[in-house]
């Protein structure tokens, strides 16, 4: 477990980049619980038609009181739309420091492949290629949003193993920076 600052480290982006490989594989690295919207959605979905939003505010719930328990936490979800951001301002008031994880795909075969062949859960709706262009034409602008947080982007094509070293380096040198301030 690391000695840095308590942090909630949100991720971000498109269906189907990766995100949700890359906040387990930092946290195993880190030591810190990761936090999944996919979970509750699984669950929720079941019982109701829109469950998106109740999706996020318990996995904003559970993050908040990992965060009141001294733990950092890792919540893995599309974060799509400013106001899941601010509820992750909101949650880091608790206090933690507020860190963005933006993930991006710059390989459109390789997004392609992983959409089409990752391990299926109920929550993921978009299956197919076709139905990933779709809505990320619907969804374009839900994802440039300006954050106050520091961000990092991470291209999903580059390997795990890298991406976690260089997201941990960043964090360190964040905190370092923050703690000199």
């Amino acid at each position: 477990m690391r000695s840095s600052p308590q942090t909630l480290l949100v991720f971000r982006g498109p269906v189907g980049v990766g995100k949700s490989a890359l906040s387990r594989a930092l946290g195993r690295r880190l030591g810190w619980p990761v936090v999944d919207k996919d979970d509750f959605s699984d669950v929720l979905m079941v019982h109701m038609e829109n469950y998106g939003p109740l999706a996020y505010e318990s996995m904003f719930s559970v993050a908040g009181s990992l965060l009141q328990q001294g733990f950092s936490v890792i919540c893995d979800s599309p974060l799509r739309g400013r106001a899941g951001y601010l509820h992750a301002e909101r949650v880091a008031q608790t206090p933690a420091a507020l860190r963005v994880v933006t993930c991006t795909l710059t390989d459109e075969a390789l997004w392609k492949t992983r959409l089409e062949t990752r391990q299926r859960r109920p929550a993921h709706v978009l299956k197919t290629w076709e139905d990933l262009l779709r809505y990320r034409e619907q969804a374009r602008s839900d994802f440039d949003y300006p954050t106050d947080a520091p961000t990092f982007t991470a291209d999903r094509a580059v390997s795990l193993e890298s991406l976690t070293k260089e997201i941990t380096a960043w964090l360190d040198q964040r905190n370092a920076k923050e703690h000199d301030d």
